[in-house]
């Protein structure tokens, strides 16, 4: 799992590399965000996840469905784009479940941890009124 950006209160993508399947050639993946810790991800219909095509669904219920755009395997890496960070750090848990002829095939989880990014540029001014 990658995240790739660690600064909070940030956009970033969230990406499960060789992420076991459970079966081979799904024909939806769900991910779910935490509705409470996670700012709205907003709706989208048709939108790319890596090389996948996605629908999101924003609050009350926060999750993507993937819909592969090619066969897969028993493995894949999925990508889940534009997810808006916490305004604080700390550690995140996504569900996932996966379809394949109207039934759920797996059901797993994985953390996220964000860790604020250390402010490396700063600076002061004062001005006289």
């Amino acid at each position: 799992m990658t995240l790739t950006n660690s600064v909070i209160n940030k956009v970033t993508d969230i990406t499960l590399n060789s992420y076991a399947l459970g079966t081979t050639d799904p024909r939806a993946f769900i991910l779910e965000v935490d509705q409470v810790a996670f700012p709205n991800i907003g709706r989208g219909n048709g939108i790319a996840c890596g090389s996948h095509v996605c629908s999101k669904f924003d609050r009350p219920v926060q999750y993507f469905i993937l819909y592969p755009s090619t066969a897969l395997g028993s493995s894949a890496t999925l990508t889940f784009p534009s997810i808006a960070t916490p305004p604080y750090s700390g550690d995140f848990t996504f569900y996932t479940r996966i379809f394949k002829s109207g039934t759920t095939n797996k059901k797993g989880y994985f953390t996220v941890t964000i860790i604020p990014e250390q402010i490396v540029t700063y600076s002061y001014s004062f001005h006289a009124n």
